[in-house]
């Protein structure tokens, strides 16, 4: 079936009282004495013209349509570029790739988990932009698959096994093969960048320490749920022998500052804005509740709040409004027990899966 975007165009016509009488009933003014000093009162009509304008029709695709059985002892390798059509997303896969064939069962469930877990969908009206994603990665294939980018875009490659890592972009994810397999060792970063990509459709960026911390969170929460190990989170530990390389004085000495600090630091090897991230949210969803992240993303797109990276005070001003005018002076007097409690809780779930 050929890609057809419909736009419906409505054409409204206010009928105003003189205009009508003197129009549509000429004969009987030409008959009529003339009427002074009175005023005729009528109702406005509106009236809608409809009318079907065809946007833009696009061919049909011609690459290949991946299949899928849903065994998850089964394997699927893909020796071409082919694409598959989800109720909720489609997703590409470059030649050479290898995934279960419960991939699709498996992607569609953890959505729905991460939804789940924060109270929001990612059924929404939000226009999202995109990169040049089908150039980059598959030689332009794949132009008139999902040409309106209704449906997000999962994209899959092999693993290169070098230092380049997953992302997700608007509307957009890049995920490798390894990392859709339940039994692998990455499985865990499906969590992380889908719940990118569910807050960037619900309210775009709040800024790299919310945004990665509510991925660093899901990404724990939901191996916990899985019963899958959460290698990744040992990383922010504080706890026995467990130390991250993270310095949370700066929280203690004004969480405010930090936080913004964080926000706009430049990425590197110390991963602040992911440290203080997982540790603030993990704080706002213990202390605020389940519907936190909820009411953050309504006061983001109530007051317009475009990119946290770029509008540190704006954001602040958000989560202030959405939890307290003291939230950063609660977090740092939350932090120190808080995070080994979180520390203990930690250790304690990883003991099964070989963690001294």
């Amino acid at each position: 079936m050929k890609n057809r975007k419909w736009i419906v165009v409505a054409m409204t016509a206010v009928l105003m009282a003189g205009t009508i009488l003197s129009g549509c009933n000429s004969k009987k003014a030409e008959n009529s004495e003339p009427e002074t000093a009175s005023v005729i009162e009528t109702s406005e009509e509106v009236s809608e013209v409809v009318s079907e304008v065809p946007e833009e029709v696009y061919p049909d695709p011609t690459e290949p349509v991946a299949e899928f059985g849903g065994d998850p002892e089964k394997v699927v390798l893909f020796e071409e570029y082919a694409y598959y059509e989800a109720d909720r997303f489609f997703i590409y896969f470059s030649e050479g790739c290898k995934v279960p064939d419960s991939t699709i069962d498996n992607l569609s469930r953890v959505m729905s988990d991460i939804e789940e877990l924060f109270g929001l969908s990612y059924d929404t009206g939000r226009e999202m932009d995109e990169d040049n994603w089908r150039e980059f990665y598959y030689e332009g294939a794949f132009e008139y698959v999902n040409p309106t980018n209704q449906k997000p875009n999962i994209l899959i490659l092999p693993n290169p096994g070098d230092d380049t890592v997953e992302w997700a972009y608007q509307n957009c994810v890049m995920l490798y093969d390894t990392s859709l397999d339940p039994h692998g060792e990455t499985y865990d970063t499906t969590y992380h960048e889908l719940t990118h990509l569910l807050f960037a459709k619900q309210c775009g960026s709040l800024g790299q320490v919310i945004d990665e911390g509510a991925a660093s969170y899901a990404q724990y929460e939901l191996s916990k749920k899985d019963n899958y190990p959460a290698w990744s989170t040992i990383m922010f530990l504080e706890y026995g022998y467990y130390h991250s390389t993270y310095d949370d004085s700066a929280i203690y000495a004004d969480p405010e500052a930090e936080f913004i600090a964080s926000t706009v630091a430049s990425r590197d090897s110390l991963q602040r804005h992911y440290q203080y991230g997982i540790r603030f949210v993990t704080f706002l969803m213990k202390e605020y509740g389940p519907d936190i992240m909820v009411k953050i993303c309504e006061n983001a797109n109530a007051n317009t709040l475009k990119n946290g990276n770029e509008q540190t005070y704006l954001l602040v001003d958000i989560i202030k409004k959405s939890t307290s005018d003291t939230v950063f002076t609660e977090f740092a007097e939350w932090l120190p027990q808080g995070w080994q409690d979180f520390g203990k809780e930690y250790t304690e779930y990883m003991r099964q899966f070989g963690l001294q």
